[in-house]
């Protein structure tokens, strides 16, 4: 789902008031403009019915995209009826001009004085300094700083609700459990080399990190911390200081966050801060103010699925490699303010995803910002089908267990599995225990010393509508004894693909670091319990001929192929990337008009694939992977402002793993694509470890080889010919077949391994230009058509190149 990335203030508090006093729920109307017209409604996506100079945005006051004159509020709007409400994109001062009453943030009053809902807004800004709300771009988002960025787990057979392929049943021989060690987000990743630093002793279940511990759990268990954070601050429902220094003195393990956006950087930049280097944590796509996850441990999968009553967020999900032998599914949730009646009509929703998509065998938590009134409203009742509801609850220093700003309401909840629920734990810092869990308010906390950062006041910072919620779990190891999972890890043997039996459990049982996923016999994070085969196995047809025993045949494409009036994927797209087969592509325009990201990748390459969508983005470039990706991100781009350079790391066969970079240049002048040339070889230098493979792909809108860029990437990747070719034998790429429009270059180590691309009884020795109106037999590209190539506006061809890579 498409949502606005403009950071409007939401509707006044008086507003609400009236609407909720009235017995709706309906948006109210925008009221006439001052010349007595009505505003314009219109799509993001196509802002055609808006006048020159205007642009549509989202307003969350009216619930609807309206038609937006520009302005700065130095000197406000024209006409003096209308406000300049700014929204704070590209970390600039400009706005939009509205009604006054549009620019009032919602429960932005006193702290439940005379507040009749202090609970968070359902609207508003949560600006990023990178162009507009939800995920912020990661300018410099290398292997140290990003482990875990939206879309950058399996898709989940539709974001909104479908079934996640790694959730624990295998899904034709792709993995059978979760994804292999879905490695920390920093250069330790790579194969057979330890992590930057000694990984966190939390991750070695056995071993748990002192601070996270309070206390030393017996040797069959490890201690837990999972918390609920809707503790943003200021005027831009996003973290700050005060926020910060309370998740550093709860110290969690896991937080199930609201409001996650930070004025102060990128998500990334927030994570880090916060915890340091080496959490992992997964951000809704495109949100106003999105949920999210943060972990200690690995996110092996994540997602979101549509809440059906909000348009500005989702309910977001994430598949947790914790130590033991199950893994743990965490949902952060953010329920509406407005009745008792809407948030049970977002349980019953979903409930019905969790009952859908959880295994019954694994542990499950439901935390965030419920906006509940009281313990009696009708959807504890429902969400009580999944987790326990049933008190004790969590308490303050007090014995207060409400959670809203003025301490009256029992906004915030950790909710768990009757299973997890059993093992819950006194939650012990320094020489406080709280039974039942803690209530963390820093205006009752003594000593503050035991919270330390926390300061006294940080609870009452402007706008933290809620208090933290944090419950304690001693979780037990036993059952997962490093049995052989038949070589789960991508780089060990699985049916000779890897390199030899690995033992699962080895992290989980013990206090030995996974000192690198592909090297050799590393144990594996211990998720896998059966003799699933990893997806490094490659499936029928995929090979395009059989390699030798010590190999395996990886076919890379880059594919700016979408159609249409909308730069988005339509059939004759995904026509041709399945008759084309990749394992790995390196996409542009990465948008999809008839569902979810999940649902094209699941569409077009089916169930079991990996992919990562750049965030924020206008025309996004992206990843699609046959093979686990273990770390994602993007690099700033800095010739243009709707699109970023996607990267990914992907754990292939053998023993070191491929860096991927999806790139679409500008068609400005080819001085402009040097620029962004010299960026992204400055990113690839300080970010990507030597010894691993290198492929940069996909839209160069070069007009000729002989561009400067091509000598600038020539630092990191070999541009030489022979070069990728049609049926006809014909080079070019764009629509005309003219000019060099799209590339799949590589680094020296894999290109040594480049072999013909075959397909049928086709053989292209140095790559395939895939245009289907002079490909035969077609039938060797089923489904693809004809046609596909020429379909409207599709302005280029997919290019392909295979690799016959060692597994030794």
């Amino acid at each position: 789902m498409k949502k606005t990335l403009l950071g409007m203030l939401g509707a006044g508090l008086a507003l609400l008031l009236v609407a909720q006093g009235c017995g709706g729920s309906d948006p109210l109307p925008p009221p006439p403009l001052p010349d007595g017209g009505a505003w314009v409604e219109c799509d993001e996506q196509d802002a055609g019915a808006c006048a020159e100079g205007q642009s549509c945005r989202f307003v969350e006051a009216y619930e609807r995209s309206l038609c937006v004159d520009p302005c700065e509020p130095a000197t406000g709007c024209a006409d003096p009826s209308l406000a300049c409400c700014p929204h704070g994109e590209d970390g600039g001062t400009g706005g939009f001009c509205l009604p006054q009453d549009a620019c009032t943030p919602p429960d932005a009053g006193p702290s439940d004085g005379g507040n009749s809902d202090g609970g968070t807004s359902d609207g508003g800004p949560g600006t990023n300094p990178d162009g507009g709300l939800g995920p912020v771009e990661e300018p410099d988002a290398g292997p140290g700083t990003d482990g875990g960025k939206p879309d950058a787990g399996l898709p989940d057979s539709g974001t909104d609700g479908g079934s996640a392929p790694d959730a624990g049943l295998p899904d034709s021989g792709t993995d059978g459990g979760s994804a292999p060690d879905a490695g920390p987000p920093d250069s330790g990743i790579d194969a057979g080399t330890p992590d930057a630093g000694p990984p966190d002793s939390g991750i070695d279940a056995g071993t748990p990190d002192s601070g996270t511990d309070a206390g030393t759990p017996d040797a069959g268990t490890t201690r837990i911390r999972l918390m609920a954070a809707n503790i943003s601050s200021g005027n831009y429902q996003a973290y700050e200081a005060p926020g910060i220094r309370l998740m550093q003195g709860a110290n969690p393990d896991i937080v199930m966050i609201q409001e996650f956006n930070y004025k102060s950087g990128s998500i990334s930049d927030l994570v880090n801060t916060t915890f340091g280097p080496g959490f992992y944590y997964y951000q809704e796509a495109g949100a106003q103010i999105p949920n999210g996850i943060i972990s200690r441990y690995p996110i092996i999968a994540s997602g979101e699925w549509k809440d059906p009553e909000v348009d500005n967020r989702d309910f977001a999900w994430a598949r947790i490699d914790i130590p033991g032998p199950k893994d743990l599914w965490v949902v952060s949730v953010h329920l509406l303010t407005r009745n008792a009646t809407t948030r049970n009509t977002e349980a019953v929703s979903l409930v019905e995803k969790i009952k859908a998509n959880i295994p019954a065998g694994d542990y499950l938590a439901v935390g965030g910002d419920f906006n509940t009134d009281s313990r009696s409203e009708s959807c504890f009742t429902t969400f009580k089908q999944v987790v326990d509801i049933d008190g004790p609850y969590p308490a303050d220093k007090n014995g207060n267990s409400n959670t809203n700003a003025g301490r009256s309401k029992p906004y915030d909840h950790v909710l768990v599995d009757a299973d997890l629920r059993a093992y819950q734990t006194a939650t012990v810092i320094g020489t406080s225990s709280f039974a039942s869990g803690l209530v963390l308010d820093s205006r009752v906390y003594t000593p503050l010393s035991e919270i330390s950062p926390v300061q006294a006041g940080d609870s009452a910072a402007s706008n933290m509508q809620h208090m933290g919620v944090i419950k304690d779990f001693l979780v037990p190891l036993g059952g997962d004894t490093g049995t052989p999972d038949a070589g789960t890890d991508a780089g060990t043997p699985d049916s000779g693909i890897d390199a030899g039996p690995a033992p699962d459990a080895g992290v989980d049982a013990g206090p030995a670091p996974d000192s690198g996923i592909d090297a050799g016999p590393a144990p594996d994070a211990g998720v896998d319990a059966g003799p699933a085969p990893d997806a490094g196995a490659p499936d029928a047809g995929m090979d395009a001929g059989t390699p030798d025993a010590g190999t395996t045949r990886i076919r890379l494409m880059a594919a700016n192929i979408s159609s249409g009036n909308y730069q988005a994927y339509e059939a004759p797209g995904i026509r041709l990337m399945q008759g084309a087969n990749p394992d790995i592509v390196m996409i542009q325009e990465f948008n999809y008009k008839s569902g979810s990201i999940s649902d094209l990748v699941n569409t077009t390459f089916g169930p079991g694939f990996y992919y990562y969508q750049e965030a924020g983005a206008q025309i996004p470039n992206g990843i699609i992977s046959r093979y686990p990706i273990i770390a994602s991100g993007e690099w700033k781009d800095p010739e243009v402002d709707n699109r970023d350079f996607a990267w990914a790391r992907i754990d292939i066969p053998g023993p070191k793993d491929l860096w991927v970079v999806s790139v679409h240049l500008l068609t400005r002048s080819a001085t402009t694509r040097n620029t962004e040339a010299v960026s992204l070889v400055e990113k690839i230098k300080a970010n990507i470890p030597a010894g691993d493979y290198l492929a940069v792909g996909g839209d160069f809108n070069t007009d000729s080889r002989s561009e400067s860029c091509f000598t600038t990437f020539k630092q990191v990747v070999v541009t030489d010919g022979p070069h990728p070719v049609d049926k006809s034998g014909k080079d070019g790429t764009n629509a005309g077949r003219s000019k060099p429009y799209d590339h799949v270059l590589v680094d020296a180590d894999l290109r040594a391994h480049q072999t013909a691309t075959v397909i049928g009884t086709s053989s292209f020795a140095s790559g395939l230009v895939l245009d289907s109106r002079v490909y035969t037999p077609l039938s060797e590209i089923s489904p693809v058509q004809a046609g596909d190539s020429a379909a409207s506006n599709m302005q280029h061809m997919g290019v392909i190149k295979d690799f016959l890579v060692p597994l030794n």
